[in-house]
């Protein structure tokens, strides 16, 4: 156990950046830029999807103002304004919901 502690301290030193140890296995260092790319895209892949649902709820409440504003000018479209705003939201809601 008390091999366990200088090596964990000089792996945790050498990972910040604050000096070269060469007591840390290559594999050590290298497994951990791993996962740190790995949690990078997976970061990306959590914004890029909150980016999509603010698109599509952006979207989908100007469709709806102007949904609204149609109605009022001409009533009788009001089955085709719903449809196509509707139309959109499932598409938005796919999109959002994709992996």
């Amino acid at each position: 156990m008390s091999e366990l502690t200088p090596r964990l301290s000089d792996a945790l030193e050498s990972l910040r950046g604050d000096r070269p140890v060469s007591r840390v296995p290559r594999e050590v260092t290298k497994a951990v830029e791993r996962e740190r790319g790995n949690a990078v895209v997976q970061a990306a892949r959590v914004e890029g999807r909150a980016l999509v649902a603010h698109v599509a709820l952006s979207n989908a409440a100007a469709l709806s103002n102007e949904e609204a504003l149609y109605l009022q000018a001409a009533p009788l479209g009001e089955a085709r304004y719903k449809a196509i705003a509707d139309a959109y939201a499932l598409y938005a809601a796919n999109e959002v919901g994709r992996p």
